[in-house]
């Protein structure tokens, strides 16, 4: 890369000072006419050099060239697509028969996404890349996921726990970035393991609450940012995670009650592992 001092550990936690080839491609010279590929994002960045957001190590800010980027080192390593290793080293083993790395050969087999006001969200030139999004998968599906990770079927122990971490401590805050996960460690001792996500008109939200062992899931394919206030009203239907619940005295059928309206206005699915 023409940017020295990056590191694959970087990329994993965000601290790369990569610039966000959402960006870049967009402003740039590319043409729109035809859809970019991980490929075409390294070339941009050796032929172009966009600037860097800043040197890396000195902070954290997350960048989708990140991803991108790992997607094309596992295929450098391994000698194949990032979609093959992806079904053929993890979903098929862990059974997930309804999640994989989308590509435009599958456009015809997946549901569209919708804006806000119930329109098709079209594709675009960015559609094409992966590592970043574009991984489908259901609720059913990312709970083998969850699971697996209280294994090492995923990774060994050592690594899960380097990932699990906090690597960007410069402003203290409950909030944090791991190795490819955020976190919220909260004053009372809990800690929350998970990512959010959107690209067009998907939301996802995926929440490991460690100390209960349950899992929040939460997926859609209408634009709407409410899937994750959502997700953050669930955590305290498993413990007291401080999100606005706390000393309301409750019974837990009308917490579920208060919660579960709002993911009804959305087309979303649910699903939650109870440890």
């Amino acid at each position: 890369l023409p940017y020295p001092g990056v590191t694959v550990k970087m990329l994993l936690n965000h601290r790369s000072g990569l610039p966000n080839y959402l960006y870049f491609m967009s402003e740039g010279n590319w043409d729109k006419r035809f859809q970019v590929t991980n490929a075409d994002v390294l070339k941009t960045l050796y032929t172009e050099k966009p600037n860097r957001s800043f040197t890396p190590g000195k902070r954290f800010s997350y960048s989708n060239t990140n991803f991108v980027l790992l997607a094309l080192i596992v295929e450098k390593i391994t000698g194949i697509s990032y979609p093959v290793y992806m079904q053929t080293k993890y979903f098929r083993p862990l059974r997930m028969e309804h999640t994989f790395v989308f590509t435009l050969a599958d456009t015809n087999k997946v549901i569209p996404s919708f804006n806000y006001n119930g329109t098709v969200w079209d594709n675009d030139f960015l559609e094409g890349t992966y590592g970043d999004k574009n991984i489908y998968s259901t609720p059913e599906d990312l709970l083998k996921w969850d699971q697996a990770l209280y294994t090492e079927q995923l990774l060994k122990k050592p690594m899960l726990d380097s990932a699990f971490a906090p690597y960007s401590l410069e402003r203290p805050s409950v909030h944090n970035y791991g190795l490819g996960f955020r976190m919220l460690m909260l004053p009372n001792g809990k800690k929350v393991i998970y990512h959010f996500g959107r690209w067009h008109g998907y939301n996802a939200a995926f929440a490991r609450l460690m100390d209960e062992k349950a899992t929040v899931i939460i997926l859609g394919n209408k634009f709407n940012r409410n899937i994750y206030t959502t997700a953050h009203k669930c955590y305290d239907l498993f413990g007291n995670y401080m999100q606005g619940n706390e000393g309301e005295e409750e019974t837990e059928a009308v917490r579920i009650r208060d919660v579960l309206p709002d993911a009804a206005d959305q087309n979303v699915a649910l699903a939650a592992r109870f440890g």
